[in-house]
């Protein structure tokens, strides 16, 4: 069984939640304490990757509610590289997808 059925069975937020972070211990955190505030939107992290195979067609509306209050630039992916680069405050952060 893979973790993305094991997760949508046991609670569909913890894949989100997963997904968005690439942290089990962001998913134990969420089981120990769901009605923390911080689960209830969109949960992704400056410095901490998010899986970008999980990209898909978003229309305008999507990506502003999804990045409401957060500076970012998206940009169509056309090759095959996998780096996502995190800046916040003038520090520059390389991640490296190793799937």
């Amino acid at each position: 069984m893979s973790h993305d059925s094991f997760f949508k069975f046991y609670d569909k937020r913890i894949l989100e939640i997963y997904n968005s972070t690439s942290s089990l211990i962001e998913v134990c955190n969420y089981l120990c304490n769901p009605k923390d505030n911080k689960y209830l939107k969109s949960f992704y992290k400056i410095f901490s990757p998010l899986r970008p195979m999980l990209v898909a067609r978003m229309t305008l509306d999507n990506i502003y509610n999804n990045f409401s209050g957060v500076e970012c630039i998206v940009e169509t992916k056309w090759d095959g590289e996998r780096i996502q680069c995190h800046i916040n405050d003038g520090v520059v952060n390389f991640l490296v997808d190793m799937e």
